[in-house]
């Protein structure tokens, strides 16, 4: 949203320990990389659309069941006097930054976004990029401050520092009470002195019951024809510029934007606002795009420098609900009775696809990195979807997995995290793939279902890394015929002296209320068969087990797959990035570009996973552990060496 000033502090202060705590008590698994892939950012679901872990900025608003473990960021809600839409706690690793970009999409128009750190430093600095000459302004946003920013305006953060940065991030279209409160705000632009004796502290009340107000509209199936004369008059302004420039050029969009205005005006008289008639809608934006394509090529908005085509064309994107449409035909389908035939190499909505030329993803041989927890199968998987022909689910799939009841531990009383060829019936693929389709989307962060109808093709470039698949490759291969796998390993002692440190931190708890299971022993990363007998062991012991268990069955799983199988050590793709990444792009089918190149001379970030400093000496601090448990491992790190030679 754009603001009077590049920065505005809140007159409020809150308990930021209480606030830690509530951030620290969620494990690592909470945490999903950041949408357009953004290395070293990381988020936490407290609010979203649906409920659930989704990263849209449309739909109804609501709290996910992380908010319900957070009473004080409740109560922080509560205080700002507002309806509370998209909320997240966001991490900066260290070394790392956003880059500088603009928040330009239709979504934005409306909406601010109020930033509470948590964990920062003095050399955490927020820019706003000054244009037209103007200097960028500069802030730190100190631990319990809480400031809002004019997002539209081109900004950047860097985080120079060896502290992982949180924040909480709260999005709002505000309301009179909080604009109100923004008025009596500081800014760089308005320094009256007396700002510190109106801020207000939000004490933790333990007892207290906020009723906090969510924002939860519904999209619309179409914009109504009010909206699209505000859109493009908004943006008419924004190229006003051209009137002087290329007079010519200006009119021209403006005769097309006013056609398209004036045709949607007539199409809300014939179509009212319901999905089913989004197909008579989408051809107008869609013409209009290419229309102004040719005519916008290198113009850029004046007010932040924004490329003019990129920002027209998803708020066009955003005039009709697309997901939405995509989702009833699929729903109308099921309940018609028909039915389609089971996929060769990949989810198939054929007859949707004709009756609506919609198209549906086709996986052509994707890739699902697969290895032990802690052997650097985060590096690698945050390193490759960064490879433009690369599309991901954007975060591990676990959740999705495990939300179909045939796929819960719970319905094989818990046996363990695996899943064989026989639990992908035609039903449960019929299921996950509908579910995972929703959450494809490109390098860029954008989603199949929005690109769909205009894709050349529906053929996609799968990357995939979710921890526990390492126990599900067979499941994966009944689901993705097409599928191929990298096994990533590491050197045994390195990589079960990790599983200690992951164990001890308590920061990777997967299960805390399995049958039987005390309190005090939570099970951290995946489930492994005989888990009952390990949690009793010292934790050397239980890494060990699970260490074990894991790398056995990926051998075992991969033996009758290793034409589809390429092995990658972490040590070599630390040690020789250039030929680690080439042999990976050879083996996935897909060039070794610009991303794969930048890496190969800079090196890797850290992994969002990652616990300290990587050094080739960690492992000695469990050195004598390790040689107690020497035996238990060996066979299994012999097994899996021998195996990796014969591919």
């Amino acid at each position: 949203m754009r603001l009077s000033s590049e920065f505005i502090r809140l007159p409020l202060n809150v308990d930021v320990q209480q606030l830690l705590r509530e951030a620290n008590q969620f494990s690592e698994y909470d945490w999903g990389y950041h949408p357009l892939g953004y290395h070293g950012n990381t988020a936490l679901s407290l609010v979203s659309s649906g409920g659930d872990s989704s990263n849209s900025t449309s739909g109804a608003m609501l709290p996910t069941a992380n908010l319900d473990r957070a009473p004080y960021i409740q109560q922080v809600m509560h205080s700002l006097g507002t309806v509370i839409g998209r909320s997240r706690l966001m991490r900066l690793a260290p070394n790392s930054l956003v880059p500088a970009h603009s928040d330009t999409d239709y979504a934005w128009r409306k909406r601010v976004r109020i930033h509470i750190p948590i964990i920062t430093d003095p050399r955490i600095i927020f820019s706003s990029i000054g244009i037209n000459g103007e200097p960028d302004v500069n802030v730190h946003m100190a631990a319990g401050e809480a400031w809002i920013f004019d997002n539209w305006r081109e900004h950047t953060v860097v985080n120079p520092t060896d502290v992982r940065r949180i924040h909480l991030v709260i999005d709002t279209h505000g309301t009179p009470e909080f604009w109100a409160m923004v008025n009596t705000g500081w800014s760089p632009k308005n320094d009256d002195g007396d700002f510190l004796s109106r801020i207000r502290a939000i004490e933790f009340e333990p007892a207290f019951d906020p009723k906090i107000s969510f924002d939860e509209t519904p999209r619309q199936a179409v914009s109504s024809a009010d909206e699209i004369d505000s859109m493009i008059g908004e943006f008419m302004l924004e190229i006003s510029h051209l009137q002087t420039k290329s007079p010519s050029r200006y009119h021209e969009i403006l005769a097309a934007c006013t056609e398209f205005c004036q045709h949607w005006r007539a199409h809300g008289l014939l179509y009212p606002n319901r999905l089913e008639n989004i197909p008579q809608y989408q051809p107008l934006s869609g013409r209009l795009k290419a229309s102004l394509k040719p005519k916008l090529l290198n113009v850029a908005l004046q007010s932040n420098r924004a490329p003019a085509f990129s920002v027209i064309a998803n708020w066009l994107d955003y005039t009709t609900d697309n997901n939405a449409f995509l989702s009833e035909q699929k729903a109308a389908l099921n309940r018609s009775g028909l039915k389609h035939d089971a996929p060769k190499h990949a989810y198939d909505v054929s007859p949707i696809g004709k009756l609506h030329s919609m198209k549906a993803p086709r996986y052509h041989a994707p890739v699902f990195i697969v290895s032990a927890p802690r052997a650097g199968s985060t590096l690698l998987f945050e390193t490759l979807k960064t490879n433009k022909l690369f599309w991901t689910f954007g975060d591990e799939v676990s959740n999705d997995i495990e939300s179909i009841a045939a796929l819960n531990p719970k319905a094989k009383s818990y046996e363990s995290n695996a899943l064989e060829a026989k639990d992908a019936t035609p039903a449960v693929i019929d299921e996950l793939l509908t579910r995972l389709a929703s959450k494809l989307r490109n390098s860029s962060g954008i989603s199949f279902n929005e690109l769909s109808s205009t894709l050349p093709s529906a053929d996609v470039r799968l990357i995939e890394k979710t921890l526990k698949n390492a126990l599900r490759i067979p499941f994966l291969k009944k689901v993705f015929p097409e599928a191929k796998f990298i096994l990533m390993y590491r050197d045994a002692k390195a990589n079960i002296a990790s599983l200690i440190d992951a164990w001890d931190s308590g920061r990777f708890v997967n299960y805390s209320d399995l049958p039987g299971q005390q309190p005090s022993q939570p099970w951290s990363m995946p489930l492994t068969h005989g888990w009952q007998e390990a949690l009793t062991k010292p934790t050397a012991e239980t890494a060990v087990r699970q260490w074990s268990r894991i790398v056995e069955k990926m051998r075992l799983d991969l033996e009758p797959l290793k034409n589809d199988t390429l092995a990658l050590s972490y040590e070599s793709l630390l040690a020789d990035p250039s030929a680690s990444l080439r042999r990976v792009c050879q083996f996935c089918d897909v060039p070794f570009g610009p991303k794969m190149q930048h890496f190969e001379a800079s090196g890797f970030p850290h992994s969002k996973f990652v616990l300290s400093e990587p050094a080739d000496t960690k492992w000695l601090r469990h050195e004598s552990a390790l040689r107690d448990y020497h035996a238990h491992y060996q066979g299994a790190s012999d097994r899996l060496d021998y195996f990796v030679d014969s591919l």
